[in-house]
């Protein structure tokens, strides 16, 4: 999937299961408005290194599986 370095996200608060899925060229997210990430919604984002939800609650089973450069978590 080709995507942008950086997704900005202002009105959901749950992204689908796989949303992000292998999105190798993502580096940084924010959604302000985000309480859930889904299974595997992150799943081999391996450029991600900034991850900003303040209102994050919950995160399913291999939310960010394979995201070693994850650096900054919010």
């Amino acid at each position: 999937m080709l995507l942008s370095e950086r997704a900005v996200i202002w009105d959901r608060e749950e992204l689908n299961d796989c949303a992000f899925y292998g999105c190798t060229s993502l580096t940084s997210f924010d959604a302000s408005n985000l309480e859930e990430v889904s299974v595997l919604c992150f799943c081999y984002c391996w450029s991600l290194t900034s991850f900003d939800a303040p209102n994050l609650k919950e995160i399913e089973h291999g939310g960010f599986y394979d995201c070693g450069a994850l650096t900054s978590f919010w």
